[in-house]
Order: C-alpha cells, then sequence, then structure tokens
C-alpha cells in the first residue's frame, strides 16, 4: 500500500466519525423559548428544541430535516405536553393525544430584528416572553 494511500484511508477514519458526530450528536444542550398569547397571558407556550452545532446546521440545510423537540402549552390551570417539529420556521405541535396544532412565523410590523410572534390557525397571535439578544452593531476603526 502507497504512502498517500494510507494518509487517505487514516483521513477517512478520522474525519467520517468526527463529521458524523458533528451532525447527529454534540449538540449543545436545549433552548427553552416562550411565547404569550396576545390579549390572555394565562396562555404560555414553551417551545424545548436542541441547540444544533454548526456542522448540524449544515446538515440540516442540505439534508432538509426538521428540527424536533418537545413543548409545553399552559392554558389557566391545564397543561398540554407533545412534540414540536419546527419546518422553515414555523412550527407542528403534536400533543400526546395525536391532536395537531400550526403556528406560524409572524412578522409584527414595528419588528425589524426578526420574527417576535407566532401566529396560531384560529389568528391569534403570541409574542415572545423572553425577547431574543439582539445583535449590537459597533463600527471598527481599521
Amino acid at each position: 500500500m502507497t504512502k498517500s494511500r494510507q494518509v487517505f484511508l487514516a483521513a477517512i477514519v478520522i474525519l467520517v466519525p468526527a463529521l458524523l458526530s458533528g451532525c447527529h450528536g454534540g449538540g449543545s444542550g436545549t433552548e427553552s423559548v416562550k411565547w404569550v398569547k396576545q390579549g390572555d397571558s394565562s396562555q404560555v407556550l414553551e417551545l424545548r428544541l436542541p441547540v444544533r452545532s454548526v456542522l448540524g446546521k449544515v446538515h440540516q440545510v442540505v439534508f432538509g430535516q426538521r428540527l424536533k423537540g418537545s413543548y409545553v402549552l399552559k392554558n389557566g390551570t391545564e397543561k398540554s405536553e407533545g412534540r414540536v417539529t419546527q419546518d422553515n420556521g414555523d412550527f407542528t405541535l403534536t400533543s400526546d393525544d395525536g391532536k395537531t396544532q400550526r403556528f406560524q412565523r409572524y412578522q409584527q410590523s414595528s419588528s425589524v430584528e426578526g420574527p417576535s410572534a407566532l401566529k396560531d390557525e384560529y389568528g391569534g397571535i403570541w409574542n415572545r416572553e423572553d425577547a431574543p439578544a439582539l445583535a449590537k452593531r459597533a463600527l471598527h476603526k481599521w
């Protein structure tokens, strides 16, 4: 076996597991985001989604995978739980008893930084409780 072939095989043996673990594992935990329904603060939707690594995000875009997690929907004293799937920024909730509900991104006219709300199937608007951190623009002198 030639030296170049040995190097090539060694590179494959090392890189393939590293790339696969970057896509399918080694995430940075779970992010929890809360949304509160406008006009009824007793209704709260909490989404728990995995935080993807850079390679995981690339894998998601290239192969069209959907981000999956869990949710808790509170309505006063009632509580519903289940699985959530994110598809192009919209969310599909599937409760433990099989009911589905869809939430779409909603761009409020006053928001420039991105979607700050969700819109449910009935037209209800849900505002993000913990507003996303906004990147501060800074000018650098070179």
